[in-house]
């Protein structure tokens, strides 16, 4: 976010460090033990701890590009970093730097608001406690293991289901192949480099889409998805596909931060015949047994032995969160939401 005004770099800088010390999972580290994986919370901040650092000097967006592909040890670092940068015309960039496993789409707007009530009030204090985070996230830890071992089984046996005979995609219609004379082995060669296509739709034909989606009940985040899974049949001309997307967990979400997010799959089945209602009833009865068999609580790593034969993570299907989010501080002006800064996570 860039802004203009007055900003009080030691104010800032102090509200960053309450706030990541009132907030469990912002003060935490990821440990493996036994081969779990366990939060693990750092020593508490002290109050003069510098955790902003200030670029007095405006970078290239090349050199902010780098900040933000820096890697965090899980295990070690602070998984928050904070930037101030001061740029030429006289205003501030502030730039954070959070690590996935802290916050998600859902939970941004909340991490933000946040951040703006503890740089405008010196005595603002999280209503709750550490203490009493602590119990909540195990309560809600319990809560999620009993439900994944009394449905484990239900869970199971749906996603064998719509995993079953499942097919490589693979890029197939990228590829060519050419011989090497040497060893007499094929080798792949993509006929053109993967680059990024934007487009938008004109008014007239988003609005048959709500037609369309409101007349077979579908979202526009299903029919969206379908359009795709037909896009990559056509193209690649395989008959079962499968795509995979981010699903919210609600548990949780209330009263902590973090990315309350598993990812799951859905099957797509053609043939010669398949019609688009053919696919719509596809995707109400995936919707109802993914409901009854609360599947979407399956871990993603032993979701993905059901089909070793597929590199069934090859296609993702992900609903941007376009909201804008802001922070407010006292005395800054002309807040203005960057988005020029595009870090590609695939």
């Amino acid at each position: 976010q860039s802004m203009s005004g007055l900003i009080d770099l030691q104010r800032l800088n102090k509200s960053q460090v309450r706030f990541v010390n009132e907030h469990l999972l912002f003060n935490c580290n990821i440990s493996a033990q036994s081969g779990d994986l366990y939060w693990k919370l750092r020593p508490f901040l002290s109050e003069n701890y510098q955790l902003l650092t200030y670029i007095p000097q405006e970078p290239s967006p090349e050199e902010i590009l780098q900040l933000a592909l820096q890697p965090f040890d899980l295990e070690n670092d602070q998984l928050v970093r904070v930037y101030a940068i001061k740029l030429n015309n006289g205003g501030y960039r502030v730039i954070h730097i959070i690590a996935h496993i802290l916050v998600d789409g859902l939970s941004a707007n909340g991490v933000y608001d946040e951040l703006s009530a503890y740089y405008n009030d010196p005595d603002y204090k999280n209503p709750v406690s550490i203490t009493e985070q602590k119990k909540l996230y195990e309560n809600l830890r319990i809560e999620l293991e009993d439900t994944l071992a009394k449905g484990k089984s239900a869970m199971s046996n749906f996603w064998q289901n719509n995993l079953k005979d499942v097919e490589n995609i693979g890029f197939k219609f990228l590829q060519g192949r050419s011989l090497d004379s040497k060893s007499e082995k094929s080798t792949i060669l993509l006929k053109s480099p993967v680059s990024e296509l934007r487009f938008s739709f004109p008014a007239s034909t988003f609005s048959k889409v709500r037609q369309l989606t409101s007349t077979y009940k579908l979202t526009p985040y299903a029919y969206g998805q379908l359009v795709f899974a037909v896009l990559l049949h056509k193209i690649s001309g395989v008959d079962n596909l499968v795509i995979n997307y981010p699903i919210g967990i609600t548990e949780g979400q209330d009263f902590i931060f973090g990315a309350h997010v598993n990812t799951i799959l859905k099957g797509y089945r053609f043939n010669k015949e398949t019609s688009l209602q053919d696919l719509i009833d596809q995707h109400s009865e995936y919707t109802h047994q993914l409901k009854e068999s609360k599947a979407r609580y399956f871990p993603i790593a032993e979701l993905i032995s059901y089909a070793p034969t597929s590199e069934i993570l090859e296609f993702a299907f992900i609903q941007t969160n376009l909201k804008d989010v802001a922070i407010h501080y006292e005395g800054a002006g002309e807040i203005i939401i960057n988005s020029d800064l595009n870090v590609d996570l695939a």
